[in-house]
């Protein structure tokens, strides 16, 4: 847990702003981090670890088996996520795949891997000059396949040698004992041949009950990218009211650069095409230009004229078709003030109106939620809204997918749904049923123990 909050912090704190405004009346802007782009392999590998150390495991069989050397090393970074998400949904399901993605994009599980990076700065130049080596009860490293059992029997005595609770380690096979063997931590690249060879030896040594086998994230050649971050919000405040003269002198330039391709198709009129085809009224099309411009500008509305607007809205984006109308929700969310003309012109279906008021006094009397708030729910958990983070959402849907999956391995499909939009969420008593689900041991991966009426 600290360590989570260690990770949160780390992005909170680093992140950079960049900034960038073209000629045009959009801001774009971008946030990036202090350190480099990390493995999209290992942050997948983090993400399933955990889930389940077993699973971990087989995903790194899955990698050192499938992805070749020369795949990976003239990958650029789109391959890079392709070939991880495909690794990964042979180890998960495709619900869990689709999480993954949602991980990778927020780049979540990018602060764990810089940390085993991070662990590497004490180490001589020389050891971290190879794509691969490993470390031998803190006291000997190598990089050489050949050398790890000579290196085993020189290092027999334990250094100051750190285990964290994010370190891999290999099952042991049954009656070894823990304490008593070796140390090897296995520093690389996951996706590169050294990485592989050093995976295959290590993991034959602590089958047979030999060393005790510590993976950690390494690679030799940082990109030098930064990390792209997500879920964070810029707020821009620009107010200029400062008088400025105007040099009539550069008219001509201002009329040449008219004839740029730039901002010159405005509500599909292409000015650069009707001043070639009427030269003789270009003054006329320069006013028309500026005319269809202001549309475009936070044009002040009758009061009348915004009194339907919120219907509009929800009427526009209904109207779109399924595979638009997210698109159409984020663009009208994003830019209402200079949508708002173009909604009110949207004529709102009596039936659409009806559904919308039935559900305001729906949410009104059931939830406190009035008109003109907002309520988000997954699977009938409630979030405040206005202290919502991207990661809190991560978090809850990726426990609630848990738990809809073990509904779905139990022979429940969508029946799941009612039991959970069903159950009392207050402390008084009186429920008159409740459901007993844990795991069952052994041979049963989860079951429903019982059910009481």
């Amino acid at each position: 847990m600290k360590l989570r909050a260690l990770f949160l912090a780390l992005i909170t704190l680093a992140c950079l702003g960049q900034i960038y405004a073209g000629s045009t009346k959009s801001v774009i802007t971008s946030l990036d981090s202090q350190w480099f782009h990390t493995s999209f392999l290992a942050e997948t590998s983090e993400f399933i670890a955990k889930e389940s150390n077993a699973d971990f495991w087989r995903f790194i069989d899955e990698v050192v088996s499938d992805v070749k050397s020369a795949q990976w090393t003239n990958r650029t970074h789109e391959k890079e996520y392709e070939i991880s998400v495909h690794q990964a949904v042979k180890v998960i399901s495709a619900a869990r795949g689709d999480l993954l993605k949602l991980a990778l994009s927020l780049r979540l599980y990018s602060p764990k891997v810089l940390v085993f990076q991070q662990m590497t700065e004490s180490f001589d130049k020389s050891i971290k000059s190879c794509k691969a080596f490993v470390d031998i009860n803190g006291i000997a490293q190598t990089c050489v396949f050949d050398e790890i059992e000579s290196k085993l029997k020189s290092a027999t005595k334990k250094s100051s040698f750190d285990e964290y609770s994010i370190d891999h380690v290999y099952p042991l096979p049954i009656g070894a004992i823990e304490d008593d063997l070796p140390v090897v931590t296995l520093y690389g690249e996951l996706g590169t041949a050294e990485f592989a060879k050093f995976h295959q030896i290590l993991k034959s040594l602590a089958k047979k009950g030999t060393i005790k086998y510590l993976l950690r994230h390494y690679s030799k050649d940082v990109s030098n990218i930064k990390v792209g971050l997500s879920g964070y919000g810029v707020e821009l405040a620009i107010k200029n009211t400062e008088y400025k003269a105007v040099d009539d002198s550069n008219n001509q330039k201002q009329e040449d650069s008219e004839d740029s391709e730039e901002n010159n198709d405005i509500h599909g009129f292409n000015f650069n095409t009707l001043r070639k085809n009427s030269p003789h009224l270009k003054e006329a099309f320069k006013q028309f230009k500026v005319h269809l411009t202001e549309l475009e500008e936070l044009t002040p509305l009758k009061q009348w004229e915004v009194s339907d607007i919120s219907f509009q809205a929800a009427q526009k984006v209904v109207d779109s078709a399924p595979e638009e109308a997210l698109n159409t929700l984020i663009d009208i969310s994003q830019n209402f003030p200079i949508r708002a003309r173009s909604l009110v012109q949207t004529r709102v279906k009596q039936e659409f109106r009806d559904v919308i008021e039935s559900n305001q006094q729906t949410f009104k009397q059931e939830h406190q939620i009035v008109e003109g708030e907002n309520g988000l729910y997954v699977n009938g958990i409630s979030f405040d809204v206005d202290s919502l983070d991207i990661f809190q959402l991560f978090d809850t849907v990726n426990q609630e997918e848990k738990v809809s999956s073990a509904f779905f391995e139990m022979g429940f499909r969508r029946e799941y749904l009612y039991l959970l939009f069903n159950v009392g969420l207050s402390e008084e008593k009186g429920t008159n049923y409740a459901i007993d689900f844990r795991e069952a041991y052994p041979e049963v991966s989860c079951c429903l123990l019982f059910i009481h009426y």
